[in-house]
């Protein structure tokens, strides 16, 4: 969405009537990072597009992942994009989306740094494995800058517009965490949203090219990995993340040890 928008988004309306232009821009998307693994051809795009016959950059990405959702959920009339990328394009995605609702995901910083490590460790051959620190201030710092931008950016909002979830309220109890989500989404709540797992086993929803550091998609959601850092964590790194993270951590739950 985001990406492609420097070079799209001030297209004029007439642009998106040719078909050379919808051409180009199909092509375009389908050379853009990780969109390989959304299983949509170029030749599919553009189809869409010129069914769709979007008058702008935003329509024009709204009916791509409309396909997408149309090909992997038939009915399906909402679509959402989970990226860490979009905590840094908050205002661009207001201005696109005025009406947009915006899920905010938050988890305990002291096992964020073990999740970070253990992407360190991880050995693949994926071109798609993230980047992160591992630096324990890094993270620590890392873990307010990008949430207190988050909730900067969207304290201007209406609060039906936005929802903030704990990871670990959502792994505890997900039956109770994921219909509130639906509640606030105004989309009605489906039995298969808590076998995710099961669905992502038998359709491969989850592209190979990540999966190597998100195998737990295909696993019953559990709250395994709450507290790990107790286990994980030296005691000196534990102190330095609480210290950096106090009042963040006082605002979400978070109880120091």
């Amino acid at each position: 969405m985001c990406w492609l928008s420097q070079y799209y988004a001030s297209a004029a309306p007439s642009s998106w009537k040719n078909k050379l232009f919808l051409e180009e821009f199909s092509l375009e998307v389908c050379k853009s990072k990780k969109f390989i693994t959304w299983g949509l051809s170029e030749k599919e795009v553009l189809q869409e597009l010129i069914s769709i016959k979007p008058k702008n950059y935003v329509e024009a990405c709204v009916g791509i992942y409309l396909l997408y959702a149309k090909v992997n959920k038939s009915g399906a009339t909402v679509w959402g994009d989970k990226n860490n990328f979009h905590t840094s394009h908050i205002e661009k995605l207001k201005e696109f989306f005025p009406q947009a609702i915006y899920l905010h995901i938050i988890r305990d910083p002291r096992d964020v740094a073990c999740s970070y490590r253990d992407m360190q460790k991880l050995e693949t051959s994926s071109s798609y494995k993230p980047t992160l620190p591992t630096d324990i201030s890094e993270i620590a710092c890392d873990w307010v800058l990008n949430n207190n931008s988050v909730i900067k950016k969207l304290a201007v909002l209406p609060k039906e517009r936005i929802h903030t979830v704990l990871y670990e309220n959502l792994v505890t109890d997900p039956f109770r965490e994921i219909k509130k989500i639906c509640d606030s989404l105004k989309i009605p709540f489906e039995d298969e949203m808590l076998e995710f797992h099961i669905l992502n086993k038998k359709h491969q929803l989850e592209p190979e090219a990540t999966l190597d550091w998100k195998k737990r998609t295909l696993e019953k959601i559990t709250p395994s990995q709450v507290g790990r850092f107790k286990n994980e964590l030296s005691e000196d790194d534990v102190n330095n993340i609480q210290f950096k993270t106090a009042d963040l951590m006082k605002r979400f739950g978070y109880t120091p040890v």
